[in-house]
């Protein structure tokens, strides 16, 4: 599907099979490698309403309810990103930026894409990777997807194939 720079997007995260957050990006550029999008601070966007703020991730599969939680709208309360999806990649790359606009490191999410429309669909394969700036990184989420590891409402086929390669 054609992408235009400029044009709207909404990308949808679904941790574990179920819709967690909805956040507008904006296409920065389209070309056959990918897309470039921007997620800026401060967005209209929404995020599931749970119970006593706990995280999506800390609520095992079969604790949740069948139809999911209800979304409410907030704010883009992360900093600013511009993320590069590869066409084919199990993964994408965000550059991050304070709201400042100073440059905070790198973040590469493990992902399955699924495009709809102006829907981007992005199934967390877990877990990730933090970059600081200086280039030191860490792994995020290691310990909760070592613990789902064959759960069917998080690990795919493709899940299972890039984990044993991430593995130092």
């Amino acid at each position: 599907m054609e992408t235009r720079a400029g044009r709207t997007l909404r990308r949808n995260l679904h941790p574990g099979g179920r819709l967690s957050t909805v956040v507008p990006v904006r296409v920065v550029g389209h070309a056959r490698n990918g897309l470039l999008l921007r997620m800026s601070a401060g967005s209209p966007a929404w995020c599931v309403d749970l119970p006593d703020g706990v995280h999506l991730r800390d609520i095992p599969p079969e604790g949740r309810p069948e139809g999911g939680y209800p979304l409410r709208a907030v704010r883009w309360y992360r900093d600013n990103a511009l993320i590069h999806q590869p066409r084919d990649g199990l993964h994408a790359v965000g550059w991050l930026f304070t709201q400042d606009l100073r440059f905070d490191g790198w973040y590469v999410d493990l992902e399955r894409r699924i495009r709809r429309g102006d829907h981007i669909d992005v199934i967390d394969l877990e877990p990730d990777l933090v970059v600081a700036p200086d280039r030191t990184w860490r792994w995020k989420d290691e310990e909760s997807s070592a613990a789902r590891t064959g759960h069917p409402a998080y690990w795919s086929e493709e899940a299972e194939a890039i984990r044993p390669r991430t593995r130092a």
